[in-house]
C-alpha cells in the first residue's frame, strides 16, 4: 500500500492549531474530528527560525502511545525535505475518546522521550490509562469509517489536510477492534 502524501497546513503563529483544538474540545460531539498531528520545524538554513506546521489524519492505529509516536516518527524524518528538520511532534489524538470525552495526547520529544496524557473538557491533564486508550483505538477505527470518502469526495472536503489510511489492515486488527468493541459494549459504553 502507497502511504498518502503528508499535507502541511502552516500555522501563522507556532501551536495556533493546538489552541483552536483546546477551545473546541467542550463542544466536540459524537465521534469528534479527525486526529491532529503537529509539528515543530527548524529551518537548517536561518539558524533558529521555527513554524508550526499540522495535519489532520483518520486511520492510525491510536491503542497506545507507541503506535502513535510511531506514526510521528515515520514523518519526522523525511529525506526530500532538506530546508528543515522537525525539532518536536505533538500527535493530538482526538481519537478524540467519545467515551470518556476527552482528547489523547501523545508529546513525541526528539530527539527522544514520549509523554502520553488525556485533556478533558475543562482542560484538565488526567493520566492516559489502559482502558482510555482501548477506547479511543475503537473511536479511531469508527472515527476513519465516519470520515472516510464516498467517492465523490463531498465528506472529507469539510476538513483540510487530511491523510488518510484503511483503519482495518490485517485480520489481526480486526479481531482487536472486535475485541474492544464487545468489551466496552458490555461496560455499557
Amino acid at each position: 500500500m502507497v502511504a498518502p502524501a503528508v499535507p502541511e497546513i502552516v500555522e501563522e503563529e507556532i501551536e495556533s492549531a493546538i489552541e483552536s483544538r483546546n477551545d473546541a474540545l467542550p463542544t466536540l460531539r459524537e465521534l469528534g474530528p479527525p486526529d491532529l498531528v503537529h509539528l515543530v520545524k527548524q529551518s537548517i538554513k536561518s539558524g533558529n527560525k521555527q513554524s508550526g506546521v499540522y495535519h489532520h489524519v483518520t486511520g492510525i492505529d491510536a491503542s497506545s502511545s507507541a503506535s502513535l509516536a510511531a506514526y510521528v516518527n515515520t514523518i519526522t524524518y523525511n529525506p526530500n525535505d532538506k530546508s528543515s528538520k522537525v525539532i518536536s511532534g505533538l500527535y493530538w489524538v482526538s481519537c478524540y475518546n467519545a467515551f470518556s470525552r476527552l482528547d489523547m495526547r501523545v508529546d513525541v520529544k526528539i530527539p527522544g522521550g514520549v509523554e502520553s496524557y488525556c485533556i478533558d473538557e475543562r482542560g484538565d491533564k488526567r493520566v492516559a490509562s489502559d482502558t482510555l486508550w482501548m477506547e479511543t483505538f475503537l473511536c479511531g477505527v469508527l472515527r476513519a469509517y465516519a470520515y472516510a470518502d464516498d467517492g465523490g469526495g463531498d465528506s472529507i472536503k469539510k476538513i483540510i489536510g487530511v491523510r488518510r489510511f484503511d483503519p482495518i489492515t490485517s485480520t489481526e486488527m480486526e479481531h482487536r477492534f472486535l475485541d474492544a468493541a464487545e468489551r466496552l459494549f458490555f461496560q455499557g459504553l
